[in-house]
This record gives structure tokens, sequence and C-alpha cells, in this order.
């Protein structure tokens, strides 16, 4: 065989590498690794994933000359055949790369095909030299390998092909790694943060998700799934898919890529729903085509859906949150990203008073929004009546409290331990729960006898912001209702004091009377 030929089967090889390249992203280095078989080679995989295991196959012999390590010859491994096919001959004992193993556009790369033949035959046509599973995200080098042309798998499923025909050989592991990226692009009623993380919603109302997942090269096995908390219920058929140019926009209601349902399981993957999944269930999965996925390298799959926040949400003390992530790779063993979006929702906490500061009891609220509607609470869920008579009533009640000098290891171990867990509250509190962002006005609809009616009093929530999350979710209002006027009795004063004022007037005219006869005699 010609050094012509030679020359060229050690670059074909080596650039097949290539053809399942995508990106990932390079922290700390892992430490070598000997292979144990003395040889004379070295094989680093750059940008290796932590805890992905890697087996190293060599599928050739090289004979490498010692003197200039560029020169080199392949043959079938010691007991080795290798199948008639149209990439690889073997002629005289040697390898010899055939036409069909050469790229149509690239001659210094392999063709698909080839590179299909060896993924296919790598297991049968040679041997496995060692396995490596890096502790950490980068490099990782694999000494004392025997001279050869190596294949390399990984637990996520993607082949990479390199070569070691010199001494310190370099691959990058690109396997079709990916990320997430997750917004809230609106609700229906309320309002979300800048960065688009974060939302605050009325109980009861829509939320509107966007999830974007870029497509590496040579991408493959990506599933996506969304677990949503209790508060939160995904809207079964509000899925949407797009695949757009990379970072391109999407409308909120635009359509002629996917409407969901047998168009998703066929163009895009399978669409599986399950709104109302509870703990770690996925609401929502999505197993992407690895065809589609080839056929749009470098572009942007883009999700739109909804949830809907429920009567189980959680109110003023925390988010509803809900995490989507994008995984590839095999089923058993995936890598895999991230992202979270959070929902709140606000109340509106009513404290009573006397005119002493006291805890008052007996008083009822309705609420009022600035369209001058009424707030109704039906297990959970808000909205808002026309009718004053239609909204729910709060009544501020002092209610029980946590007493602080209760010992619960004390009364475990006394029988007789008569320290009352609980105590009366010492505030009347009440609260209108599940609010979105805006004004309200507290209107006292029932007044506790003996007491006047408390004005009007309006209160605000904040528009969501990340500095107002979640410290400003409770507002709270203090009303004061004030003992009524003590009108005078029948014992009192009566009609005297006009007895008194007539005489003075009287007797004042007399004297203006008489000085005035004085004075004209």
């Amino acid at each position: 065989m010609g050094k012509t030929i030679k020359r060229f089967l050690a670059l074909a090889i080596a650039m097949a590498m290539v053809l399942a390249m995508g990106t990932v992203t390079a922290f700390a280095a892992n430490a070598d690794k000997d292979s144990g078989k003395g040889g004379k080679g070295s094989l680093t995989i750059t940008e290796a994933h932590k805890d992905q295991t890697y087996d190293l196959y060599r599928v050739f012999e090289a004979v490498v000359n010692e003197t200039d390590n560029t020169k080199v010859s392949y043959k079938p491994l010691s007991g080795k055949t290798i199948p008639t096919n149209d990439y690889f001959k073997v002629e005289n004992g040697y390898i010899i790369v055939q036409d069909a193993a050469k790229d149509a556009t690239d001659v210094t790369a392999l063709s698909a095909g080839a590179v299909a033949w060896l993924t296919a035959n790598y297991a049968t046509i040679g041997e496995k030299v060692t396995d490596v599973t890096p502790t950490e995200e980068d490099n990782q080098k694999v000494t004392n390998l025997p001279y050869g042309y190596y294949y390399v798998t990984t637990t996520t499923g993607t082949a990479i092909s390199v070569d070691t025909t010199n001494k310190d050989a370099t691959v990058v592991d690109k396997n079709p790694g990916t990320s997430i990226d997750k917004t809230i692009t609106g609700v229906a009623d309320g309002s979300v943060t800048a960065d688009k993380n974060k939302a605050l919603a009325q109980v009861g109302t829509t939320v509107n998700y966007e999830v974007r997942i870029p497509i590496a090269n040579n991408a493959k096995t990506y599933k996506f799934t969304d677990v949503m908390t209790d508060g939160l219920t995904y809207k079964a058929g509000s899925m949407k898919v797009y695949v757009v140019e990379k970072d391109a926009a999407v409308a909120e209601n635009a359509t002629g890529n996917l409407d969901a349902g047998t168009d998703a399981a066929t163009k895009y993957g399978t669409l599986t729903e399950a709104a109302g999944a509870t703990g770690e269930n996925a609401d929502v999965t999505i197993a992407f085509n690895d065809a589609m996925l080839a056929a749009n390298n470098g572009k942007d799959i883009v999700l739109h859906y909804q949830a809907t926040v429920n009567g189980n949400a959680v109110v003023a003390s925390g988010s509803n949150s809900n995490t989507a992530t994008i995984h590839w790779g095999h089923e058993t063993d995936t890598l895999e990203d991230d992202d979270d979006a959070e929902v709140y929702s606000a109340k509106v906490k009513v404290k009573k008073i006397d005119g002493n500061n006291a805890a008052l009891e007996g008083a009822g609220f309705k609420l009022k929004n600035s369209e001058g509607k009424w707030y109704k609470n039906t297990a959970g869920i808000v909205s808002w009546e026309t009718a004053e008579a239609d909204g729910t009533e709060i009544f501020p009640v002092k209610g029980t409290q946590a007493n602080p000098d209760y010992d619960a290891d004390a009364a475990a171990a006394d029988p007789d331990y008569d320290v009352p867990e609980t105590i009366e509250g010492t505030d009347a509190v009440a609260s209108f729960d599940g609010l979105k962002d805006g004004t309200y006005t507290l209107v006292e609809t029932t007044v506790p006898d003996g007491y006047n009616k408390a004005a009007d009093t309006n209160v605000t929530i904040k528009p969501a912001s990340t500095n107002n999350l979640i410290a400003e979710l409770t507002v709270e209002s203090t009303v004061t209702n004030n003992q009524g006027t003590e009108l005078p009795s029948t014992g009192g004063m009566g009609t005297t004091i006009f007895y008194v004022v007539g005489a003075l007037l009287v007797l004042a005219a007399a004297i203006i009377l008489i000085s005035r006869r004085r004075a004209q005699r």
C-alpha cells in the first residue's frame, strides 16, 4: 500500500470524530488513568462528562513508525475478521479505505455511512481496552494504550470515534449536550418579574410558560419533562411546540408548527400529558424524535404551555414552583439540565382592634377591587362578584396560637403535664387569600354591637418584582372600631339651659333700652 493511501487513512479516520460533535462546558480536570496495557499511546477526552463511563474499543491495530509517528498503517486485530463492506477493505493484511468511506464534500472526513458502519460493528471487529468514569467535568486522559484506531462509546448513548496514530491523541467529547431555559411569559391575573422567572398571580388564574431548548450537533434521545407542585395544575391540551432558528422569538399565540395532540406525536415526538400528577411525577413529557433533531441541528425547540394556580396553592408564605428538565442519553443513565419558574400569591390581612388597641371580635369585612367588584373565595379559588351580597365575608377572631411555655418533651415524659399546647390568640385577625397585585378596599359589613362602623380602608399589593417576593406578599391593615357616643338622659340638664339663656337675653335687652332713653333726655 502506498504512502499516500496510508496517510489518507490515518487522516480520514482521525476526522471521523467530527461527525459526533456538539458542545458542553468544561470545569475542573480529572486525574490521568493508566490503561494497564503497557502501550505507548495516550488518549485525552476533553470536556468529558462527570459520572459518565467511557468505553475505549480498539477496532484496528496501528503500526506506527517509531521515528516519525505520522507514518502509520492499519491492520485488523489479531483473531478478528473485517466483514465485507463498502467502506474498509482488507488487502494483503492491511486496511484500505474505499471511496464510499470518503465524505462527498470533505475529503478529510469519513462519510456518514462509514461512521454508521463502525458504530454497528465496533464491538465485533474490535476489543475493549479499558473504560474510565470521570469524577469532574473536564479533561480525562488515559495513558499506556496500545497503538490503534479507537472507537469510544459513552453511557450517554453517543459514540465518539478517535485514533491514536501519535503518542498523545486528543478528542473532544462533544456529546449532544444542551440546556433549558424556562420563563413565565404572562399571567391572566397578575404580574411577572422583569427576568420572567417569577410571577405574582391570583389563585385560579392561568400562567403561560415558554421553554427554549437548543438542538446540539447530532442530538439524540432528548426528553423534556415538567414537574409541578400541588399548587399548580398543568392545562392538558395547551402544549405547542415550535422549531425555530437559534434565539428567534415565537409569538404567544403562534400557529403553524404544532398544535398539541396527534401532530405532536408524529412530527416532533411523543407527547404524554398527565395533568394533576403528584409528587415527583411529570405533568407533561415529550420524547423528541431523533430524526427531527438531526434535521434541525443548530435550531431551537420552543415550547409554549399553560398551568392553572389551583386551590392548593401556597399563599404568601412561599412559592408554587415547577421544574422543567431536558434529559439526554440512555433512559437509565441520562445527563440533564433543568430550570425553575415560581408563582406566588398574596393576601390582605385584617387586624381588628377597639379604641384602646385591644383585640375586637364580631366585625365582618368584605373586599372590593379597583373595578368595584367583590371578592369571593370558593374552595381556595378567587373570583369577583358584581353584587356585594355575593362576596365572601371574613370575621377577624383571636383563635388559638402556640403556647411558648409548652414543652413537647416534658409533655411526652409526664402524663400529668398540664401546660396547654395552645392558648388564645392575642390578636383578632383574618385574611383575604390568593390575591394578585392591585389596590383593594376593605369594607366593614358587620359592625360589632356597641361600636360605630369603621371607615373604608384602601390597601395596595405591589406588582411582582425580585425585591418584593416574598417580603410584601402579606399586606396588613389594622382597622379600629370606636364605641358609640352616649346621648343625654331625661334626668339631665333638660330645658333648664334654655331658660337661663333666655333670661340673660331679656336682661341685656332691658339694659340697652334704658340706656338709650337716658341718652335722649
